[in-house]
């Protein structure tokens, strides 16, 4: 019996680049047989184009897998049917209409979201695994969030995934309340943390305790075979059904698998009561759900998100601030799990225009119109630079189209976009916004974020610190590569084919590349296209191009190419001109430290400039041979221009 739901799978770990994958379905594969061969070779295209991590899959049929497991989300959003017994593979009008550039991507998201229901008629998602199983994830996330005012991480991993009929939703979200009001009366940090695990440890060992008591017999079989013969326990048998004890999704030679081994049959052999074991067995085998429900968390939040209504806030999941007013009017609706008939797929699964939203609603465009108006006229007012964009549409005529008035809204949404973005570039340069993003680092390092995507976030708060670094030549979305939601928030990292981000200033640009990786593999994994990147922008230019890699910690590897592409060997691109690049790498300390030296400073674009190029000349020590003794004499060379910049006092504007 289905106990808990996921959408999407691990595989496709960033929705955002379902598109992408389907465009690529759509002028490559469609109207052929979704066979084992052309899974294989749809999941290199992807490599191929940058959409799925190269490495991954490396066997032909580790391809193939993998491939056919992207074909599996498309199948379960409704926008392609493609099964190996079931022809060639189609694209559905859903598919089509997510293709169409008319369309807006979020709005195609939400209609299959809201339908999105367990049981349905796709292979696998009906049958009896899903006995007593009738739910709507979307309206479930959509309510508790909304009546919870947000959901953490850790609630959602208790309260949300593991609803599976609609009668229960109201009853869980009082639950999660209790939950809440018995955290608050825990008196120290450790007390909280305790009483949550205990909380979900348990909750979790009702909602499997089917396939707990499974386990206990077992472990009752071993326990009783291993005290009348000791030797039983590390015998061929002894050990095999020891495995099938502890044995997972990913079976039983894991390490943490062989670890619960190792220590039952010691424990065992110790004399421990079964009571105490089947406790110590709950507590790995539960921990274990419990660490798949919360990777879940990451998983379904970014499938949500893709809806338009979702956002985040550090580990909690928020309703999106810019679209409050449709989530209200689409929980004012009843919604129903519908029959699994014939007319399921065709006329309400794969059907564009279904199921009828608020943005079909002439009155509801009306007042979303009304509402944009309203929030840029108040925009462009705190905005203090002047801005090249369109101005605000004030009259829309009563005669115009309900598709032409939708356009609209989507045009005065992007101009309101816009602002904000712009908005929150001047925020940026406030002192006190410098806090904010140094601590917000921190979160990263710790994984502390919903969404477990790291690089995303790392990328979108270093281009923040950059933007407090201000006058800027560009507009602020032309200096990041990263796609953002409504409300500012990341959802996805550059594209490997573009630099991270790429600011212009009067006098230069200024190339930022960053990456968490800290290893021997650095270079190899993230900083080899880093000089390609680099050359395509100082090319283009003609004013000097400057790079930054920042990095945890920067291998010596690392700083050897880029010290080689400074001073020992130029760097050739198509068409054999010959380049020399500055690219300096600074660990993620250095970074934060020129931020904090920024908040009491205010230090200028150009002064940056100074000390890059400072660090490119190196003039200290001019028998420095490679890009290891070069970084050694970063950290002086730092403080020499910093007690420049003190000298000479704040011009923060800020102050």
């Amino acid at each position: 019996m289905l106990v808990q739901w996921t959408i999407g799978n691990t595989t496709v770990r960033n929705p955002e680049r379902l598109k992408a994958g389907l465009a690529l379905i759509k002028a490559e594969f469609e109207g052929h047989p979704w066979d084992y061969d052309n899974q294989r070779k749809f999941l290199e295209r992807l490599i191929e184009e940058g959409l799925y991590e190269a490495g991954k899959a490396k066997t032909p049929d580790q391809k193939e897998q993998h491939g056919r497991t992207w074909g599996s989300v498309f199948n379960e959003l409704g926008l392609i049917f493609a099964y190996r017994s079931q022809g060639v593979l189609q694209i559905t009008p859903v598919g089509n209409a997510l293709l169409d550039e008319k369309t807006r991507a979020e709005e195609v998201y939400l209609r299959q979201l809201l339908k999105y229901q367990l049981p349905n008629p796709l292979p696998t998602k009906h049958g009896q695994k899903y006995t007593g199983v009738s739910v709507l994830p979307f309206l479930v996330a959509l309510k508790m969030v909304k009546e919870l005012d947000g959901m953490s991480k850790e609630e959602m991993s208790i309260f949300l995934f593991s609803t599976t009929n609609m009668s229960s939703v109201d009853g869980l979200i009082q639950e999660a309340k209790r939950f809440r009001e018995s955290l608050k009366s825990e008196n120290s940090r450790e007390a909280r943390e305790r009483f949550a695990y205990r909380y979900h440890i348990n909750k979790l060992a009702t909602i499997f305790s089917e396939e707990l008591n499974k386990r206990y017999q077992l472990i009752e079989q071993l326990y009783h075979s291993g005290s009348r013969n000791t030797a039983f326990l590390r015998s061929t048998n002894g050990l095999k059904l020891a495995e099938d004890i502890a044995r997972t999704g990913k079976g039983a030679r894991t390490n943490r698998a062989q670890r619960f081994i190792r220590i039952l049959i010691g424990e065992m052999q110790g004399g421990k009561k079964l009571g105490e074991i089947k406790e110590m067995f709950k507590d790995y085998y539960i921990g274990i759900k419990k660490d798949t429900l919360e990777d879940y968390g990451d998983l379904n939040f970014r499938y949500l998100r893709l809806s338009g209504l979702f956002t985040a806030r550090g580990n909690k999941m928020i309703l999106s601030s810019e679209q409050l007013d449709l989530s209200n009017h689409i929980l004012a609706h009843e919604w129903v799990v519908r029959p699994l008939d014939k007319k399921f797929l065709e006329d309400w699964f794969w059907n564009p225009n279904e199921p009828r939203l608020p943005l079909d609603d002439r009155a509801f465009l009306h007042r979303r119109v009304t509402a944009l108006q309203r929030e840029q006229t108040n925009l462009r007012q705190r905005i203090k630079t002047p801005l090249p964009v369109a101005p605000i549409i004030e009259e829309i005529p009563a005669e115009v189209s309900t598709k032409d008035l939708k356009f609209a809204v989507y045009q005065l949404e992007d101009q309101a976009f816009f602002l904000k973005e712009f908005e929150y570039y001047e925020k940026m340069q406030q002192p006190e916004s410098i806090d904010e993003i140094d601590e917000y680092y921190d979160l990263i390092l710790r994984g502390e974020l919903l969404g477990g995507n790291r690089p995303a976030h790392f990328e979108w708060n270093t281009w923040r610190g950059f933007l407090a670094i201000d006058k800027l030549s560009c507009l602020p979305h032309e200096s990041r590569n990263f796609s953002i939601d409504d409300d500012l928030m990341p959802t996805d990292f550059a594209l490997p084919n573009k630099p991270d981000m790429n600011f212009t200033y009067d006098d230069f640009k200024l190339v930022v590349e960053v990456t968490l990786a800290t290893g021997p593999n650095q270079w190899s994994a993230e900083g080899e296209p880093v000089p390609r990147h680099i050359a395509r922008v100082q090319v283009a230019s003609a004013i000097p191009t400057l790079g930054i890699f920042i990095a945890p910690r920067i291998d010596v590897n690392t700083a050897v190419e880029f010290y080689s592409f400074l001073r020992q060997r130029p760097y050739i691109i198509d068409g054999g001109q010959r380049l020399n690049l500055i690219i300096i790498p600074l660990t993620l300390e250095q970074w934060r430290e020129l931020l904090r030296l920024f908040k009491a400073t205010g230090f200028s674009p150009h002064e940056l400039r100074v000390l890059l190029e400072d660090l490119a000349r190196h003039d200290e020590d001019l028998s420095i041979t490679d890009g290891s003794q070069w970084i050694v004499l970063f950290p002086k060379i730092i403080q020499r221009w910093q007690k420049g910049v003190l000298s000479r006092g704040s011009t923060h504007s800020g102050y």
